[in-house]
């Protein structure tokens, strides 16, 4: 693991740097490796797009382009399927990451509000990665407006509805858009992290 690696932009290319001064890795023009340090270990061949996953420790610099994801560990409270909404349960002392349920609108309080989505089939107790933004495709949208319609909080634990709660005391989220409209093949986009303002019917 590389610690203090910097980025400098050298004839046009990218070139990664470690603390020593030793090249580490050369990026061409179109992200394609152009030279590997002796250091790195296995190879790498082929563009450096898509995720990056793992620890990155010490400082980098340079430009970071493309979408970037909050994601969280955690420990499931009951069996998640992906797409579900999440919120934060609590604290795992044994694993050290956050414990998650399903959202729900029909909570009592907002302190069900979905924070997270689930990006894969959890079993309950084992753990997985949540996410701040998520696709969910094949769904049936077709009940929706057009493109770009909100996506709401479901009464249903974990779920999503295409028209907000209206029962006494419900929660209603705004939790994504419909990003493709369709009875089979509909898509929607999920951005809870970044909508956690709430409101609660009377």
């Amino acid at each position: 693991m590389y610690s203090n690696v910097r980025c400098e932009w050298i004839n046009g290319n990218q070139v990664f740097i470690d603390a020593a001064g030793n090249t580490l890795l050369t990026l061409d023009g179109t992200n394609h490796v152009a030279s590997a340090g002796s250091g790195l270990t296995g190879n790498v061949t082929g563009n450096v797009t898509g995720n990056v996953t793992g620890n990155v420790t010490g400082n980098v610099t340079g430009n970071v382009t493309g979408e970037i994801i909050p994601s969280v560990p955690y420990i499931a409270s009951g069996a998640i399927t992906a797409g579900d909404l999440l919120y934060v349960i609590g604290y795992d002392t044994v694993s050290g990451k956050l414990k998650m349920g399903k959202a729900d609108a029909d909570a009592s309080d907002p302190a069900k509000c979905a924070e997270f989505v689930a990006g894969a089939n959890v079993a309950d107790t084992a753990a997985g990665l949540a996410l701040g933004q998520y696709t969910l495709t094949a769904q049936n949208t077709n009940s929706a407006s057009a493109v770009g319609d909100p996506v709401y909080l479901s009464t249903t634990a974990g779920g999503w509805s295409l028209s907000a709660p209206s029962g006494a005391g419900q929660i209603i989220q705004r939790v994504g858009v419909v990003k493709v409209k369709s009875a089979t093949v509909g898509e929607i986009v999920f951005f809870p992290f970044y909508s956690k303002t709430v409101t609660k019917t009377a």
